[in-house]
């Protein structure tokens, strides 16, 4: 009989917890999962994030979108920079999957020639993780469409 209220408490505290989570779910993913071509890789800041977060810019020609919405040829990625060397292996030319996240804010802004300058006006920022390099054996790498 204890056994069985137990269970019973502990399910509803569970369906209590999961359930908020549930309903601020959005319908529409502010996620933009896509593959392209390194076409310029920003300046490295030397250092990974700390007390502000540190981001490397790059810019890619988009081949095919995986997940999400995004209907230009060309994405500027801020890669935020754990590290301070996740782009360090990329070379113009690769062909990648880059996982971002679409936001209208960002940490901390950073403008580079090339990419965009202070007084571009930026709809929306997409933070990225580290792409990951889309090569003919690549087993973690299904196919975008």
């Amino acid at each position: 009989m204890k056994r069985t209220i137990v269970l019973t408490a502990l399910t509803i505290v569970f369906i209590q917890v999961c359930q908020p989570k549930a309903q601020i779910s959005h319908p529409r993913s502010q996620n933009l999962i896509f593959e392209a071509i390194v076409k310029k890789i920003g300046s490295a800041p030397g250092v990974g994030s700390g007390f502000h977060a540190v981001y490397q810019l790059a810019k890619y020609k988009v081949l095919s979108v995986c997940e999400g919405e995004y209907d230009q040829q060309e994405i500027v990625v801020d890669h935020l920079m754990l590290y301070g060397n996740e782009l360090d292996d990329l070379r113009v030319g690769d062909k990648v999957r880059v996982v971002t996240k679409k936001s209208e804010t960002i940490f901390t802004r950073n403008n580079e020639e090339g990419f965009r300058n202070a007084g571009d006006k930026v709809e929306f920022f997409y933070t990225g993780e580290k792409p990951i390099l889309v090569t003919p054996n690549c087993v973690s790498c299904e196919p975008c469409n």
